[in-house]
């Protein structure tokens, strides 16, 4: 467990703006969690007896588990775009819920040019790859270097890319 600048009672936490709690590999038992800043459950989990109140960001990653005895209640980020683990309660969101599905890549042409497009969400890295056999069966090449989300769109310019005979392009969220 990590965290910085938070702030703990009992078995109470209060994760104030600017504030961080990390959660990797391990078990936490709370009562009741606010959160403004941002917690991150990676491959551990986070088990609450009464509310969690989500106004900052809450992100899930590998297998990292969420149970909420009480009330889930999100107006800030539910981040779990890399999660292959669950989130077990009643739950009130009014905020944006992230998951893989989010990242969608848009295509527009610019003349014999191909523009690729998505949205960068802060907390993840993104790596852009092409389809080297062209016909799906790969290998997968990456296309420059990995790049980190900032909550802006990520974009790149392939050059003649809409003149090629057949491409197929995907987003890798890095881990």
């Amino acid at each position: 467990m990590i965290a910085r600048r938070t702030q703990y009672s009992g078995r109470n936490l209060h994760v104030p703006e600017g504030g961080l709690f990390l959660i990797r590999g391990q078990d936490f038992d709370l009562a009741q969690v606010t959160n403004l800043g941002v917690i991150e459950i990676s491959n551990g989990s986070l088990a609450l007896s009464g509310d969690l109140t989500n106004h900052g960001t809450l992100r899930l990653k590998g297998s990292g588990d969420l149970t909420v005895g009480g009330t889930l209640a999100n107006t800030g980020v539910l981040d779990t775009i890399l999660s292959t683990g669950s989130i077990i309660g009643v739950m009130e969101n009014s905020g944006t819920w992230l998951d893989i599905h989010s990242v969608r890549v848009g295509l527009t042409f610019h003349g014999a040019d191909l523009k690729l497009s998505f949205p960068g969400y802060a907390g993840h890295v993104y790596q852009i790859q092409r389809d080297a056999s062209r016909a799906l069966a790969g290998p997968w090449e990456n296309l420059g270097d990995p790049v980190a989300g900032n909550g802006g769109d990520i974009q790149l310019m392939i050059p003649n890319g809409a003149v090629m005979p057949r491409e197929f392009f995907r987003v890798s969220v890095l881990p």
